[in-house]
């Protein structure tokens, strides 16, 4: 068996060893071959093995490290990698040289190293070659990032987000993220989640909690595992508590044990990412203090309407605020970094200041342009908002942090504090010079990636430490797939234009966002690697040449339709996780509410004229990824490609749901002018009734529960039952609340009896039939 010898120093840093484990593992499920570690000061191969085979050499380190000098020596060339995280690679045969300028330098050099050897590593795991003999192509490269800091964001809020994850879901991605050589891990905390516990005025925090299947927060449906139409054999280890959610939120049987139990897993975390090399943040919303303390505020340091907003110049804000950032420090004490947000929504965003003296006179010291709604956002993101005093809030804003930054001080003076907001790139330039210079500048960029790259300007010519925070998938379209490679370039042009720090992505879901994840990752490495070169490699790996090339062409296809529904249409609200999708609200109001507002039906009726365009550039999408297999040949086992296959069906499947929903609600609108139908209305009912029973919702559902590949796709499972099939049925029970025997038109009899009794309902698999639960 030939043998793999990888060699290290004695006096290795912890990331240097962290590498040597990770290239043994890897080698071993690579090669069939003997992998070993071993650490010396010299590069001797020893004798060959039993078979005669040559040995493998990997020496690892820094440039004066003694076997490094060796190995290079014995190649007979240099390398002398200099800048932070920087590495070299050099080999020939059966000797390889990773040399790092540091000891992170050292990790990432391995990194590159195992892609060399064919691994590709993704957000949600890696893909790896069939097992074969020992094989290594010559090595000359050269590497340092073209961004100081490259951090990524996992979003709680949403089930299809960490909100549900547990210690292990943290510590994979984690892993994850190292491999994709990124160095900066951050998470931003709602005031209604359980991180940051703290008294104030002697009352404990209590109203915190992660979402679960049974809660409602963000317009969800609560509902049970075991309820659901498909997809259940996914949630057999949710079956004894009937809940699919985060261990901290099910095991939880107290508010105090919310925290005790969540912030151990987000410590976890912490810890997980320093041992991995990487800086940690963590940012709470400063301006949004806790809904169950304002109450316990002096009246007269309340102000606004019904006096929700706490005035920032006051004593209890003072001791709320340093309430709350002692319980953070003192939960997470090993961050590198406190952020403090301005509230993404609520009484302290887009309303105007406290008109208290001290208040009136701040804002007088501390001047801020009158802004605009086209400050802020893009034109098509502008759309979704409606915003009032965006100044007097920024000044707000500016007063909390402040406050913030002085109590930091003092609680933890040797750590870093930064400012982040939602789309506040605007006031970098304006309110910098009335922030300590040590102040990190941040700010989500509210917009699609596409939409992003204008408003990027806002961070040329701001002398501190600035960070971008921009998406791996947005919101607006959580239920489906949001390829997205070729926006970023355009970002990172700018990134490296204004000498940006540090850019931070956000998401939710893991395999979703992978070619997103992963091309990100290489760009603030190889700023010249273009999407096309990017897909080729992606699908060529897994399919062969042969196909790369149609399937990279299938892959802009998709992400030209992505750009044309979210900018030429302007839809980027289309199936979002955060608020009732069109689809839903349409259900909802034939199920429940009557008659459907005139703005819904504006919608679904401009909906349904686009349909034939989106199916069209749809279905072009697939047959590309058709032609794309039927020149594959599979080189690796898993199926990555299909993945995307898999995926345009499914929004195949969801557009033809919206069409038929869309005819259903237009068929209500016409039959509801009246108390009751008459004949013609009844005919619209008829059509309605059809419409709906002929829209696949349970194929939808059924054929997401067909590939589920991460806990994201466990938490759209779980809002496709709970909110989307459920409304489904209610709307097919509210459209036969109308019908009797008697009805005109000759309709079936379908659940009011003669005697104006209900027909008892299905139960059991006959439930599933297209007519919902009744007969």
């Amino acid at each position: 068996m030939q043998r793999v010898t990888i060699v290290s120093s004695p006096e290795a840093g912890p990331l240097t060893r962290r590498a040597c484990e990770e290239l043994r593992d890897f080698a071993g499920r690579l090669w069939t071959a003997e992998v070993e570690t071993t650490e010396a000061e010299t590069t001797a191969s020893g004798p060959a093995g039993p078979e005669g085979d040559a040995a493998l050499r990997i020496v690892v380190g820094t440039p004066e490290q003694p076997q490094v000098r060796a190995a290079l020596a014995d190649l007979g060339v240099r390398a002398s990698p200099v800048e932070a995280d920087s590495y070299a690679l050099r080999g020939n045969g059966n000797l390889v040289a990773v040399v790092g300028a540091d000891d992170a330098g050292v990790l990432y050099g391995c990194y590159e190293l195992l892609e060399l050897l064919g691994v590709r590593f993704y957000l949600s795991g890696e893909s790896l070659p069939r097992r074969g003999p020992v094989a290594v192509p010559p090595a000359a490269v050269d590497r340092a990032p073209v961004v100081r800091l490259r951090g990524f964001m996992p979003y709680t809020d949403f089930l299809t987000g960490p909100s549900t994850w547990d210690k292990e879901d943290y510590l994979q991605v984690i892993d994850s993220a190292a491999r994709l050589r990124l160095n900066l891990f951050s998470m931003h905390f709602y005031t209604f989640e359980p991180v940051g516990q703290f008294t104030f005025k002697g009352q404990r925090r209590t109203e915190a909690f992660w979402d679960t299947s049974r809660t409602t927060r963000w317009h969800k449906r609560p509902g049970r595992v075991s309820d659901f139409v498909a997809g259940r054999e996914h949630f057999a280890g949710y079956l004894a508590d009937d809940t699919f959610g985060a261990r901290s939120a099910i095991d939880a049987t107290t508010p105090e044990e919310r925290f005790r139990l969540a912030e151990a897993d987000i410590r976890a975390a912490f810890t997980h990412a320093k041992e991995r090399g990487m800086r940690t943040t963590i940012g709470i919303e400063v301006t949004d203090p806790p809904l169950e303390f304002r109450a316990l505020v002096d009246p007269a340091s309340r102000f606004g309407e019904d006096g929700f907003g706490i005035c920032p110049s006051s004593a209890d804000a003072r001791e709320l605020l340093t309430g709350w950032l002692t319980g953070l420090v003192t939960s997470f004490p090993d961050v590198d970094t406190y952020t403090l947000w301005q509230s993404e929504n609520g009484p302290s965003r887009w309303t105007a200041g406290c008109a208290c003296e001290r208040c009136t006179r701040f804002r007088a010291e501390h001047p801020l342009p009158r802004y605009t709604i086209d400050d802020l956002l893009g034109k098509v993101s502008a759309q979704v908002y409606d915003v009032e005093d965006i100044t007097e809030s920024a000044q707000t804003f500016l007063q909390w942090v402040l406050l913030g930054h002085d109590i930091l001080r003092e609680l933890a003076p040797d750590k870093q504090v930064a400012l982040a907001g939602w789309y506040i790139e605007h006031l970098f330039r304006d309110a910098a010079p009335y922030l300590p210079q040590e102040v990190v500048l941040s700010s989500m960029t509210e917009v699609d990636p596409w939409e992003a790259p204008p408003l990027l300007d806002h961070y040329q010519g701001v002398d501190r430490e600035r960070w971008l925070i921009n998406w791996w998938e947005i919101d607006f379209r959580m239920w489906l797939p949001q390829p997205k490679v070729s926006a970023y370039p355009a970002i990172m042009d700018k990134v490296r234009a204004y000498g940006i720090d540090g850019v931070i992505w956000q998401h939710w879901r893991t395999r979703t966002v992978d070619d997103n994840a992963r091309y990100t990752a290489l760009l603030m490495w190889q700023p010249d690697l273009t999407p096309d070169a990017y897909y080729r490699d992606a699908f060529g790996v897994e399919w062969g040449e042969a196909a790369a090339t149609d399937a990279a062409e299938a892959m802009r296809l998709f992400e030209r339709y992505e750009q044309w529904l979210c900018h030429d249409l302007g839809w980027q609200v289309f199936a979002q996780d955060w608020y009732p999708p069109l689809i839903n609200q349409a259900l909802e109001f034939i199920g429940a509410h009557g008659a459907i507002p005139p703005q819904i039906v504006a919608d679904v009726e401009a909906k349904l004229a686009e349909i034939p365009r989106i199916r069209e550039r749809l279905a072009e999408v697939r047959e590309a990824l058709r032609t794309a297999r039927s020149k594959a040949v599979v080189l690796r086992d898993g199926d990555r490609p299909g993945f995307w296959e898999h995926r345009v069906e499914f929004y195949q499947l969801f557009i033809d749901c919206l069409e038929r929903v869309g005819e259903a609600a237009l068929a209500y609108r016409d039959a509801t002018c009246g108390d009751r139908p008459t004949a013609s209305e009844t005919q619209a009912l008829k059509r309605a009734y059809e419409a709906l029973r002929t829209a696949p919702v349970l194929e939808l559902i059924q054929k997401l529960a067909e590939r589920v590949e991460d806990r994201g796709d466990l938490g759209t499972l779980v809002n496709l039952n709970n909110e989307l099939w459920t409304r489904y049925r209610g709307a097919l029970d509210g459209i036969t609340r109308w019908l009797s025997d008697a009805a005109v038109g000759g309709l079936w009899t379908l659940r009011i009896l003669p005697d104006g009794t209900l027909r008892p309902p299905i139960m059991g698999p006959d439930a599933l039939r297209p007519e919902g639960q009744w007969s």
